[in-house]
């Protein structure tokens, strides 16, 4: 048999749990968080501002979705001392299913928002994969005045140019109304660079290269402050002219050119469609852990002294991140398959000592192609589509299917905005 699932999922199947998808933790979503209180964000238990903040979410509850309820529950579980026992709680009511305790308040003064948009039902409104949620507990228990913000037309995904102007919009929402907020100052990393027009106008320019975090202020008015995650890129970046700035991949391939993960194939190429080897892959990551010394010998008779991928399958190698494909060869010029990337991240991973538990429970079966996942790689996949770091074509995992540059750009772009914060 050529491609083997594991004995053990082998067994579970035959065991009449095939729906076990709809189990207590088998669903998994990455859902953005923010929690608030008393007009500021929250700060976890290990000094996290939690704003916009990845959370592994899973069927708590047990109703067979992702819900707003899940994704509270499992955001006090990682984040407030003591757990979700602690901080939070929900209950049956007359209005649905309510919160009766957010952040270790039982005011019961609380609102949530879920993709900047007041929500209007109960906390069972269904989550999906990385969607953006905010809860709040209100600053203003007495008139509930806390006026939710939320950043808005963010160019490009959040990348722009350093050097040059920075524009977007400030919105605030009373009560499911929405308008611009005027008069706000704004902040980028903790700098004020602007105050909003009559129309919540934002504008300032970013000199260099880098992250900025913005958020904003306003005066005679509690505000749930909004937040907004820029990507600073050389203006070098724009001048692939195989990548328009419409394209889906476009925000992927900044954010990895920016970083010298991955290079253009010519001054003024990218080639977003062109299948990755398996060297490029390994020279991405061996980039991306700073191209540390080492000291173990070549094994591979088809990697050259003084390839431009040498260093990398040597080092990758003898840190277990690869293997070769049979004794002595290591395949470089071999395009990358799907399954293959996946065990390669999972294991570079864990080589950087990374929490990959989330996502190993998560239930692949329910894609038409499973079972033609080969055994050392069903864990890997398993992770990879858990965390989000790769997801399905349709219905299927396409296993052995082939990942272009851009694939490649987006799946390391998910990555590092995942692990290497």
């Amino acid at each position: 048999m050529k491609k083997l699932i594991s004995i053990l999922l082998v067994l579970t199947l035959l065991m009449g749990l095939a729906t076990m998808a709809f189990a207590k933790g088998e669903l998994t979503a990455k859902v953005y968080v923010t929690l608030c209180s008393e007009g500021a964000f929250v700060e976890g238990k290990e000094g996290e501002t939690v704003a916009s903040f990845p959370v592994y979410v899973m069927d708590e509850n047990e109703n067979g979705k992702i819900d707003i309820d899940d994704t509270l529950f499992w955001a006090h579980e990682y984040f407030f001392e003591g757990g979700a026992a602690a901080g939070y709680a929900s209950e049956k009511t007359d209005y649905g299913q309510s919160i009766t305790k957010l952040w270790g308040d039982e005011s019961g003064a609380y609102s949530y928002y879920l993709n900047d948009a007041m929500v209007l039902t109960d906390l069972n409104e269904e989550v999906k994969n990385f969607d953006h949620l905010t809860a709040y507990v209100f600053a203003d228990q007495i008139g509930w005045s806390d006026t939710y913000t939320y950043f808005t037309a963010v160019p490009n995904d959040g990348i722009c140019i350093a050097g040059e102007d920075v524009e977007l919009v400030l919105m605030q929402d009373a009560w499911g109304t929405s308008a611009p907020l005027a008069g706000a100052k704004v902040f980028a990393n903790g700098k004020q660079v602007c105050t909003t027009d009559e129309l919540g106008h934002v504008r300032f320019k970013v000199e260099k290269t880098g992250e900025y975090t913005l958020t904003a202020s306003a005066e005679g008015m509690t505000i749930v402050p909004p937040y907004c995650k820029l990507t600073a890129i050389d203006a070098s970046v724009r001048s692939f002219s195989d990548v328009a700035p419409s394209a889906w991949y476009a925000s992927d391939v900044a954010y990895a050119a920016e970083r010298g993960l991955l290079k253009g194939v010519s001054d003024n190429t990218f080639a977003p469609e062109a299948s990755m080897t398996r060297a490029m892959v390994v020279t991405c990551l061996y980039r991306l852990a700073g191209e540390p010394a080492f000291m173990n010998d070549n094994i591979f008779s088809d990697v050259p002294r003084g390839s431009y991928y040498e260093k990398a399958v040597i080092w990758a190698n003898g840190k277990g991140i690869v293997k070769g494909i049979s004794e002595g060869k290591f395949a470089p010029n071999a395009e990358v398959t799907r399954e293959q990337l996946a065990a390669i991240l999972f294991r570079y991973a864990n080589y950087r000592e990374y929490d990959v538990s989330v996502g190993e429970n998560t239930n692949i079966l329910s894609y038409d192609d499973a079972f033609s996942v080969s055994e050392y790689a069903y864990a890997s996949l398993q992770w990879a589509c858990g965390a989000g770091i790769i997801g399905g074509i349709g219905s299927n995992l396409v296993p052995a299917g082939s990942a272009t540059r851009a694939q490649i750009a987006a799946i390391l772009h998910r990555f590092c905005e995942a692990y290497e914060k």
